[in-house]
């Protein structure tokens, strides 16, 4: 019965090499793909006739298993030996999308898995000649690009804002957002390290904008420690980049200097409501919530009879704001000044304050 089997697929070796046809695919395994992209593929035919094939795809995302888009060629003539192939000698090609973030010539970011099937014309016995999946990762050329804290530096301020620059191109990006981590260094820890391995002081998520406050409402960063802070970027649920571990660290008298930074006055619409603000130094701590996008504020300081003292330029995020702001030889003791922020409907926000 063996002997029978082994005569048997011997006599049919012929015919499947008559038939057999590999395909490769010519893909980066990272970074920017396009849809033509797809079609760079290398097609092998070790039978001895020439077939009239199409070649169809599908894309599915690889971690859901969601298909995000198929499409199909037109049919040509694959010769004996290899072929190599470009849109240009598949064209024209059906597409048909899941998701209309790929009808755009960038592929949009992400995990993907493509699948290819090479299809016979001529027989209808054996349709399908070849088949192949390969995953994609489409990452970002230049991820997210810490900016302040600097790397290694010595900061002033137990309740720091974090900033960062936006991966490139963001025109790859249909839903971007970032996650912020805060962990502290232990002695023999690399950044790396003490980021992948350490508890987090401090997370954000789904963060729109590129910078985030230390908020107040937090136990403050402790003097004579090292913390390290890194951004990933996301598109949608999905991970698209992130940036490197930075470290700082602060100046063992840095809490001492910072303790009033506990209390934070509020910053509201109704002056004559919130009364007075005493201060014992000349640091002003204030809270503001924006309800609008991030943009330029101008802080505008009066004192006796609406008199303009100075202005400053800030930038105000969306959610909560935590700003100190450090008072000149322009404020005297015992005076009552005003200071009012103007958000983009117009709105004044102010409170009246006196330095002791």
């Amino acid at each position: 019965m063996i002997k029978k089997l082994i005569f048997y697929c011997l006599l049919a070796l012929p015919l499947m090499a008559e038939a057999q046809v590999t395909v490769s695919i010519q893909l980066p395994a990272a970074g920017m793909v396009t849809k033509d992209q797809l079609w760079n593929l290398a097609l092998v035919n070790n039978g001895n006739a020439a077939e009239t094939v199409s070649i169809s795809l599908s894309l599915q995302d690889a971690v859901s298993g969601q298909p995000v888009l198929s499409a199909t060629t037109r049919s040509f003539l694959l010769n004996k030996g290899m072929k190599l192939l470009s849109v240009q000698d598949v064209q024209p090609v059906q597409y048909n999308y899941g998701s209309m973030a790929f009808n755009n010539t960038l592929l949009p970011l992400g995990s993907y898995i493509a699948c290819y099937q090479v299809n016979s014309i001529d027989s209808k016995e054996h349709p399908v000649l070849a088949e192949e999946c390969v995953r994609l990762n489409i990452i970002p050329l230049s991820p997210p690009l810490l900016t302040s804290p600097a790397d290694k530096s010595v900061i002033t301020t137990a309740y720091p804002q974090f900033t960062w620059m936006p991966p490139t191109p963001v025109t790859m990006f249909d839903d971007l957002s970032y996650d912020l981590s805060v962990a502290e260094v232990l002695p023999g820890q690399s950044a790396p390290e003490a980021i992948l391995y350490n508890a987090p002081l401090y997370v954000r998520g789904m963060l729109r904008v590129t910078t985030d406050n230390y908020p107040a409402s937090y136990s403050q960063l402790e003097a004579g420690k090292t913390y390290v802070w890194q951004v990933t970027a996301k598109n949608g649920v999905n991970y698209a980049a992130t940036t490197e571990a930075f470290t700082f660290s602060l100046p063992t008298d840095t809490a001492k200097a910072d303790t009033v930074n506990a209390a934070y006055i509020v910053l509201t619409g109704k002056t004559a409501a919130s009364g007075i603000n005493y201060l014992n130094e000349s640091n002003l701590y204030l809270k503001y919530y924006s309800f609008d996008p991030a943009f330029e504020a101008v802080i505008r300081f009066t004192g006796r009879n609406g008199a303009i003292v100075e202005e400053r330029k800030l930038r105000v995020i969306y959610g909560d704001n935590f700003l100190k702001l450090r008072l000149g030889n322009k404020y005297q003791k015992g005076e009552t000044y005003q200071l009012e922020i103007t958000d983009l409907k117009n709105n004044h926000h102010s409170i009246a304050f006196s330095i002791k």
